[in-house]
């Protein structure tokens, strides 16, 4: 092993592998970051070059993360290893308590939480001038995404956004001997003095670009707005043979890097709280069918029937007398009534 520490990330997203190794390089602890899509290809490095910490998503194509930190476990005892997951099981949490881990995080991982854990797990210090990433800002992984892409087209071996207090926001590939954090610094400097000019010439924002030669490095810089500003480190033979190519993807960069820093964040998305329906109101009774007769009409109508002359047949009721009936031939003249 070298002097220089060196941190091992296997995951297989590749937003989130960007992700981590800018977060860990911007702590300007001069950790040297390696990044590998699979458990296989993180072997090689374990039992090849070695790593001082092994930093892993248990989700992997191939062999899972598990088996992997397994297999480290065995080749390199002493290789302090951090797991890191999106979901967790009643199981894969009991798997994961039977682990030797250094740390565990749950995705969306805390940035200072695990910065912290990497440089004491590493007895590495933060520089006092060289905050955190995420200390003072929230981070977009489009914004590391886009510096590494700007940092890959141009060549350079490093590429730096940094505030006008001198605070890495976002970093990507390595400074090499440069100290970041003086840099930054620096950088700094230069981005408030721009703003002076621009307010001299009653600009409403800076557009500034620099190009600084040196003996070993060369150093391309671009205001961005007025509260960042865009840095890329070169090789001394490369940096200047490459001036009208760097400015053309510096400046498409820089109106992009506006964007996304002018984008507020999207606050989480909360459930809204349950509403009680209003009570629903009472019944209407079952309609009516037919009509209902008052109580006193209903019982002098069985009175009016059951009378006494109602029953005795009286003619003024529309009948005949029995004498009447037998006269007529309507009943037998023997019919007796009483038997």
């Amino acid at each position: 092993m070298t002097d220089v520490k060196r941190i091992l990330i296997v995951e297989d997203d590749f937003e989130v592998a960007l992700f981590l190794r800018a977060a860990l390089e911007v702590t300007g602890s001069g950790c040297e970051v390696l990044t590998v899509p699979s458990g296989e290809e993180g072997m090689l490095v374990v039992r090849g070059s070695g790593a001082d910490l092994v930093i892993t998503d248990l989700n992997l194509p191939g062999i899972d993360g598990l088996e992997f930190i397994d297999q480290v476990h065995r080749s390199a005892p002493d290789t302090p290893v951090v797991a890191i997951t999106g979901e967790l099981s009643p199981k894969l949490h009991e798997q994961v308590r039977s682990l030797e881990l250094e740390a565990f995080f749950l995705k969306p991982i805390p940035v200072d939480d695990l910065t912290a854990t990497v440089l004491h797990i590493l007895e590495e210090e933060l520089p006092e001038e060289f905050p955190a990433a995420g200390e003072s800002h929230s981070i977009s992984p489009e914004i590391f995404r886009r510096l590494r892409s700007l940092r890959i087209d141009t060549g350079a071996h490093y590429a730096t956004l940094v505030d006008t207090e001198g605070a890495c926001v976002a970093a990507d590939g390595q400074p090499g001997e440069l100290d970041a954090a003086e840099i930054a610094s620096l950088l700094a400097i230069e981005l408030r003095n721009s703003l002076e000019l621009a307010r001299a010439l009653k600009a409403s924002e800076p557009s500034t670009i620099n190009y600084q030669a040196g003996a070993a490095h060369d150093i391309y810089s671009a205001s961005v707005g007025t509260d960042h500003i865009m840095a890329l480190v070169f090789d001394a033979e490369r940096g200047s043979s490459r001036i009208g190519a760097v400015w053309m993807y510096a400046r498409r960069a820089v109106k992009e890097l506006l964007e996304l820093l002018r984008t507020p964040a999207v606050p989480p998305e909360t459930e809204p709280e349950p509403v009680e329906p209003p009570p629903r109101p009472p019944a209407p009774p079952p309609p009516e069918t037919g009509f209902a007769l008052p109580t006193e009409e209903v019982e002098a109508f069985w009175e009016r029937a059951l009378s006494e002359e109602a029953l005795r047949g009286s003619v003024g009721l529309g009948g005949i007398s029995l004498e009447d009936a037998r006269a007529q031939g309507l009943i037998p003249s023997d019919f007796d009534l009483s038997r």
